[in-house]
């Protein structure tokens, strides 16, 4: 953009701390924007944590389907999805992981918005400038489908009811030869 000289040099100005705030990541993130992945590209890995601290990676969960779900608590449709993605992931639990991943940046607060859910919970704790840029935030709830080979198969923004039935018919092949 036109001022990316001039805002550089102003956040080179800033120390440790301020780069640190949400505002200073935010324009890290505006002024060093990460590759977007793209279907048929190898899906991106980060830490990621759950509730007990441990560190995860996507590659564990290589072998099988995998759904990302990035959500937030102060979203509608991202809270809407739980219960369906809870159904998805019990009916499907040898062939699918439904992974929801939390843009929460502090603890305390993700733990509070996870309390009641199911499944399998992790978060960076870096909110949109963490994993979800890798995979192009747009919004939320953004989802991103993985094949067993750990290739992104689709990738898509917005919940309405019956949207994973619909895509994964088309791209996994866990449904009894309903599909390719």
């Amino acid at each position: 953009y036109p001022y990316k000289e001039g805002v550089q040099q102003l956040y080179n100005r800033l120390d440790a701390a301020q780069k640190e705030t949400s505002e200073g990541k935010s324009v890290y993130l505006a002024l060093n924007p990460p590759t977007v992945v793209k279907a048929g590209e190898e899906a991106v890995d980060a830490d990621m944590y759950d509730l007990e601290g441990k560190v995860h990676h996507l590659a564990e969960f290589r072998g099988k389907y995998v759904l990302l779900d990035f959500w937030s608590r102060g979203c509608g449709p991202c809270l809407m999805a739980q219960p369906e993605l809870e159904e998805l992931a019990e009916k499907f639990r040898d062939s699918l992981h439904v992974i929801s991943i939390s843009l929460e940046v502090s603890e305390k607060g993700w733990k509070e918005a996870i309390r009641d859910l199911k499944g399998i919970q992790l978060c960076d704790f870096k909110g949109e400038g963490g994993l979800i840029a890798s995979y192009g935030f747009d919004g939320i709830p953004k989802f991103v489908v993985i094949g067993p080979d750990g290739k992104i198969l689709d990738k898509w923004t917005g919940y309405g009811k019956g949207i994973f039935e619909a895509r994964l018919k088309k791209l996994c092949k866990i449904y009894d030869g309903e599909n390719k």
